[in-house]
């Protein structure tokens, strides 16, 4: 059995599924042309320790990061902690919100993104 840590960004993303193409110009019209919303974990440190997790549930599996003192925050600690991740080295931030992704996919797959938010700079040694 191995012990794997994780040390990273957990973000909770936020995926607009476009029935069109990118639109030139974001003009309240375009709120029409979403097809579906999905709102999941996302961040490569909690998506990799997650993933590790699913395929490896023999092993020890860590995450060390931030997450705000939020809604998106304590989802993020009960998914991975519902898939078998420690989750003890997460430090909730009760100044900040938790970091996020705005994805937008049009009908082609193409994807677009911004990112939001500042628990990930507050992850330092001394955290």
């Amino acid at each position: 059995m191995a012990k794997i840590l994780f040390i990273c960004s957990a973000n909770m993303d936020k995926t607009l599924y476009l029935k069109t193409e990118h639109p030139d110009e974001l003009t309240q019209e375009c709120l029409n042309e979403i097809a579906k919303v999905a709102k999941l974990l996302g961040g490569k440190g909690a998506n990799q320790a997650r993933a590790t997790k699913l395929q490896s549930t023999n092993d020890e599996i860590y995450f060390v990061g931030c997450v705000g003192d939020d809604d998106n925050g304590r989802s993020i600690i009960t998914e991975l902690t519902n898939v078998g991740v420690n989750t003890k080295g997460i430090k909730v931030l009760d100044k900040f919100k938790t970091d996020g992704r705005i994805i937008t996919v049009d009908k082609n797959g193409d994807n677009k993104m911004m990112g939001y938010g500042d628990c990930i700079k507050q992850l330092t040694p001394e955290v």
